[in-house]
C-alpha cells in the first residue's frame, strides 16, 4: 500500500507493432501497420474509491476485474491499419486509409478517402483533403499539409449516430508529426578486377 492507503500502481507490461512499405510500382506504394498493446494485461490496482480527477485516478470502465478481486486486467488492445498510394499524375496522388482497431471487446473502424496535390516540382510539400467516416459513428473532414518530414492535419467530426446529443454534434481534432531520419554513411569496400588472359 502506499503512504495513503491507496494500492501500488507499479506493474510490467508489454507492447509491440510493426509497419510495412512496399514499392508496388512506380507509380503505387502500400503502407500497412498492426500493434498489441497491454499484451501482459496486467493487474492494475488503485483506490476503488478514487474517480477521475481525484488524486489523478484513471477512469476504470475500460478495466477487467482480475479473478483475485484486488484490482483490475488492463485490456489488450489490438490495432490494425493501412494506407494506398497512388500517383495519378505529377501534380495529383490519392492515399485512401483504413483503421482497424478493438478494446474489451468494442470494435472501432475506420475509412478514409484523401487526396493530395503537390505544390511544388520536388513533390516535399502537398496539400491534402479528403473525408473519412467512422462507422455507427461520424464523418470526418479533413485538410493538412506535408512539408518535407513534418505533417499537420485538422479534421472536424460530424457526429451522426444517436451520440449526437451528447458529443455536441462533432469537435476539431489537430495532428501534427515529424519524422526523424538517421542517415548512416556507406562504406564501400574497394573491389579489384583481375583480367583474364
Amino acid at each position: 500500500l502506499g503512504k495513503d492507503g491507496d494500492f501500488k500502481t507499479d506493474y510490467i507490461d508489454l507492447h509491440a507493432g510493426i509497419l510495412l512499405k512496399s514499392q508496388l510500382n512506380e507509380k503505387m506504394r502500400l503502407e500497412m501497420g498492426l500493434s498489441l498493446r497491454n499484451i501482459l494485461t496486467p493487474d492494475y490496482h488503485l483506490n476503488e474509491g478514487g474517480t477521475v480527477g481525484n488524486k489523478g485516478y484513471p477512469d476504470t470502465s475500460i478495466l477487467i476485474k482480475s479473478p483475485n478481486q484486488e484490482g483490475w486486467d488492463l485490456p489488450g488492445d489490438f490495432l490494425f491499419h493501412g494506407q494506398f498510394f497512388v500517383d495519378m499524375n505529377d501534380k495529383w496522388v490519392i492515399k485512401p486509409a483504413f483503421l482497424f482497431q478493438t478494446l474489451s471487446g468494442a470494435n472501432e473502424i475506420m475509412i478514409q478517402a484523401l487526396a493530395g496535390y503537390h505544390l511544388n516540382e520536388k513533390k516535399d510539400m502537398t496539400l491534402n483533403f479528403g473525408i473519412g467516416y467512422r462507422l455507427r459513428d461520424a464523418t470526418k473532414f479533413i485538410v493538412g499539409m506535408d512539408y518535407k518530414k513534418v505533417k499537420v492535419g485538422i479534421s472536424y467530426d460530424l457526429t451522426v449516430s444517436e451520440l449526437k446529443q451528447a458529443a455536441n454534434t462533432g469537435g476539431f481534432e489537430l495532428g501534427v508529426s515529424y519524422t526523424a531520419r538517421i542517415f548512416k554513411k556507406p562504406v564501400v569496400k574497394p573491389v579489384i578486377f583481375c583480367p583474364r588472359f
